[in-house]
């Protein structure tokens, strides 16, 4: 039990997320309508062609979901071209979810399930890592963060009082001149330093992301604790109105890629170690499910095909009752099973027994798409 939650609170803990506020949509006992939507490209924006395919393909589902479909079409306008993707999730008369996506779903989607697909929303937010940029020259620094990797926050940090230019004056007082201009930077990366580790504190951030000013951020970078020190990540470009913030975002990007990659092989080297001590691991989908339907799942670990058509059976007053067999649920003589989804019915078990939830590749140490860390 330490041992699990040591790991939980640690490494795991950032690598993997919990989505308390999705249980009132896992809760619906009714027909809910599922879209995974792709933004349009350049040439299709006028045409308003996905939009449109889209609330063609809902129109067509048999679950009449007529009186909403406005409602899902505003949503999807409103999103694109700003989002590459969208996921939504309505009833027969309110959007219930509506989360653009930075990165397309994997395939475009319109499914009626009582249970919905929410896999690239998971995938989405487990990619929304927390970070800290600093991008500094010898008169201050921006520096951005965000808690939960969505929009950032900013703050500007000035410049120390001095000179912040070595002057050649010449003669003996050249030496002091120079060493005043050292003092200024040494003092401005102080504050910037200090300013980082305040951030960090409440932001506790993935990454940190330092560019500019070559000397600058060699002094901030000395100035830091070893714990931020091991996040700093190098971002190309300069402080100045110089043309590099594109080169310099495309460069964010790539590092916070990284990092959620990163943690993704983490969850599955833990996942791999426990299955190899036979101890806090269930590979594959009868034993996962059999370990949310006893609550000992830590982080489930799940790649979600969309074409993927296996199913589960659910109990619907009780989110940790699933089992791949229909049997094991009617031997508990608990209420009459549902049907759904086999990825569906476990991401609503994990959401609904406090278990945290890592989307993973289909080229996985995990059995049959599908396993657990567990918590004992």
């Amino acid at each position: 039990m330490e041992r699990a939650a040591t790991e939980r609170s640690g490494s795991l803990a950032a690598a993997s997320m919990q989505h308390a506020d999705l249980v009132p949509v896992l809760g619906a006992d009714r027909p809910l309508l599922t879209i995974w939507a792709t933004s349009p490209r350049p040439e299709q924006l006028n045409a308003g062609a996905p939009a449109d395919a889209t609330i063609r393909a809902a129109k067509s589902t048999p679950d009449g979901f007529e009186d909403v479909l406005d409602l899902v079409s505003a949503r999807l306008d409103g999103a694109f071209p700003a989002a590459a993707g969208l996921v939504v999730v309505a009833d027969r008369t309110q959007v219930l979810l509506a989360e653009p996506l930075p990165d397309a779903p994997r395939a475009d989607l319109v499914r009626v399930d009582p249970l919905p697909s929410l896999a690239p929303l998971l995938e989405h937010r487990q990619s929304q890592v927390p970070f800290v940029i600093v991008v500094c020259d010898r008169q201050g620094a921006d520096v951005y963060f965000s808690s939960d990797g969505g929009e950032p926050s900013a703050v500007d940090v000035p410049g120390a009082d001095g000179p912040i230019t070595k002057i050649a004056a010449g003669g003996w007082s050249q030496r002091r001149y120079q060493q005043r201009a050292e003092n200024t930077w040494e003092a401005t990366a102080g504050d910037i330093a200090a300013e980082v580790v305040r951030l960090a504190t409440e932001v506790r951030p993935r990454v940190v992301l330092v560019g500019g000013d070559a000397r600058t951020t060699a002094l901030v970078c000395e100035r830091l604790p070893n714990d931020l020190a091991d996040l700093v990540r190098e971002l190309p470009g300069s402080r100045a109105d110089d043309g590099s913030a594109e080169r310099r975002n495309h460069q964010v990007r790539r590092w916070i890629d990284t990092a959620v990659a990163e943690d993704t092989v983490r969850v599955l080297r833990a996942f791999d170690r426990e299955r190899g001590q036979g101890e806090r691991a269930a590979d594959g989908p009868a034993a996962t499910l059999a370990s949310l339907r006893e609550g000992r799942v830590d982080v489930l670990c799940l790649h979600d095909d969309p074409d993927d058509q296996r199913t589960a059976w659910y109990l619907v007053d009780d989110p940790a009752l699933v089992a791949v067999d229909r049997a094991d649920l009617e031997g508990l003589g608990v209420g009459e099973p549902r049907e759904g989804r086999l990825a569906d019915v476990a991401i609503r078990a994990a959401i609904g027994t406090g278990a945290a939830i890592r989307i993973v590749p289909a080229a996985s140490p995990v059995q049959d798409r599908m396993g657990a860390i567990l918590r004992w």
